[in-house]
């Protein structure tokens, strides 16, 4: 994905046990980069719908709007389906660098296709 950065592999033994400890390493992440980015088993079904809960709650945190983008199984990583949550409205984010950092990370997800947008995305 063109980052240094060790990427979090969710489901089985789960680095992420608890859900708050979900949160907190997501509003980090979003805080750092501008995106969270995480691989999860696609079973259990409950560890993606945890992970999107986190998410929303992590916006709640930050006070922004945050979407979550997912990659079919094995499109990035054997097996699993890779997540990236990021703001809603990037035009909020002032670094520009940091902003096109994350309009890639969510196009290379999308399979290199422009992803849909909503609002000012």
């Amino acid at each position: 994905m063109g980052t240094a950065v060790q990427e979090p592999s969710v489901g089985g033994s789960d680095p992420f046990s608890s859900r708050d400890a979900t949160i907190v390493e997501i509003v980090d992440q979003i805080e750092r980069r501008g995106y969270f980015l995480t691989h999860v088993s696609p079973q259990p079904t409950q560890a993606l719908i945890d992970l999107r809960w986190a998410a929303q709650m992590a916006g709640r945190r930050l006070g922004r709007q945050l979407r979550t983008y997912a990659s079919a199984i094995g499109a990035q990583q054997s097996q699993k389906i890779t997540l990236v949550v990021a703001p809603l409205d990037l035009s909020l984010t002032g670094d520009v660098r940091s902003r096109d950092q994350v309009r890639s990370v969510i196009e290379e997800l999308a399979g290199g296709r422009r992803s849909q947008r909503r609002g000012s995305f």
